[in-house]
């Protein structure tokens, strides 16, 4: 009886949305922040992160929020990040541009729980918003390439 109640508590925790691992999107994508690689591909890598964005397409506010949350989340990690592939200077350059994204995410999030923006409104800017930060991040790449 014990082992059983024991094999289900595990099985609830293991299988439980809020335990899960996190294979992880965007800038939380596991091991992105942490690759050894040049200035130029770390960017570009960045950018491509940036992107899947797009990858899940929210279909509610709700899940809009949740995605835009998630978004942000990602950016924190980055600006967080050491960035050690990166001069001090672009480093400095990336940290400043990804908060001012964060700032953009956490305005558009706040817009959509207080109903100032709708759904499809909220949806138009988040989009475009990825897009920005991923054509930003690629062209940075290649200025330093």
């Amino acid at each position: 009886m014990i082992a059983l109640a024991a094999g289900i508590l595990l099985a609830v925790f293991l299988f439980s949305p809020t335990n899960t691992i996190n294979s992880g999107w965007g800038f939380e994508k596991d091991g992105l922040l942490t690759a050894k690689l040049s200035a130029p591909k770390y960017l570009k890598s960045l950018s491509d992160a940036a992107g899947d964005w797009t990858t899940k397409r929210p279909d509610s506010k709700r899940s809009l929020v949740a995605r835009l949350r998630e978004y942000s989340r990602g950016c924190a990690k980055l600006i967080e990040a050491p960035n050690a592939q990166l001069t001090n200077v672009d480093r400095k350059w990336l940290v400043e541009t990804c908060t001012k994204w964060k700032g953009d995410i956490d305005r558009l999030i706040k817009d959509l729980e207080s109903d100032v923006k709708s759904f499809s409104t909220g949806l138009e800017e988040g989009d475009a918003l990825a897009e920005r930060m991923k054509v930003v991040l690629r062209d940075k790449a290649i200025e330093l390439a």
